[in-house]
């Protein structure tokens, strides 16, 4: 849209955590009269592109135009080319690949919230990795993008990486006591997420840590779900893990 016609943004914002994919955006824009054609031309054509591109994972993409009333001040041309610059440009999403484990993500990060107060515009990112310099990487280019458009950079948190241990005691007594219970082998994995493992991890030297829980869906949204039959098998296969717990 900012190569075909002159147009000022008086808002932006989206998503609602900065550890979740936004589920929806928004962005205001004054645009002359006789351009709106030539908006919605631009809208349409970037659907048809959407749908194509995220066909496979997210086929319901849809981008709304609807006329509304503000008083709000537009942010300047320069600011607006910044914007737009940091958008195309900040690093989002996977970034590495774990070399270890097979289809593990090691290292990524997601641009979670845009929230404007009063004359201020912040991009909140979660960066996670299981690698310590790489997160570090990561939150260096971010912080490189920010002083290349005269940003304030500011880390407010974060949590250290959990490493996969391989075949612990406690592991084994885990996939035992299920196996036992179910009369299947347990699956063990490990996941991209950010997990409190990871502090206590970094606190106790040698301590020996498993997570598991029911089943969940739609995780970090509105429409989450907890499966109240996994969460009692779940409560059941703790119980039995802790009567064989001291045989550690």
């Amino acid at each position: 849209l900012n190569k075909k016609i002159d147009f000022d943004i008086t808002d932006i914002g989206g998503g609602l955590k900065d550890n979740a994919i936004p589920r929806e955006a928004f962005v205001s824009i004054i645009i002359d009269d006789k351009n709106l054609s030539e908006v919605k031309t631009v809208i349409d054509d970037l659907k048809i592109v959407f749908n194509n591109e995220y066909n496979s994972t997210d086929p319901n993409i849809d981008i709304v135009l609807e006329e509304i009333e503000t008083n709000k001040k537009v942010f300047s041309n320069n600011c607006k080319n910044k914007i737009l610059f940091l958008l195309l440009n900040l690093p989002n999403g996977i970034q590495t690949m774990s070399a270890d484990i097979e289809g593990l993500v090691q290292s990524s990060l997601n641009l979670g919230v845009v929230t404007r107060e009063d004359d201020t515009l912040k991009f909140i990112f979660a960066v996670r990795s299981s690698v310590k310099t790489l997160k570090y990487l990561l939150k260096d280019k971010l912080e490189s993008m920010a002083n290349i458009v005269g940003a304030v950079y500011e880390s407010t948190s974060e949590y250290p990486g959990w490493e996969y241990v391989v075949n612990s005691k406690l592991q084994k007594l885990f996939e035992e006591t299920y196996e036992t219970m179910y009369n299947k082998k347990i699956k063990i994995k490990a996941i991209h997420a950010g997990m409190e493992c990871g502090i206590f991890a970094g606190q106790i030297e040698g301590i020996q840590l498993i997570s598991f829980g029911p089943n969940m869906q739609d995780i970090h949204t509105p429409d989450e779900k907890l499966s109240i039959s996994s969460t009692k098998n779940t409560w059941e296969y703790l119980l039995k893990v802790l009567e064989k717990f001291k045989n550690i």
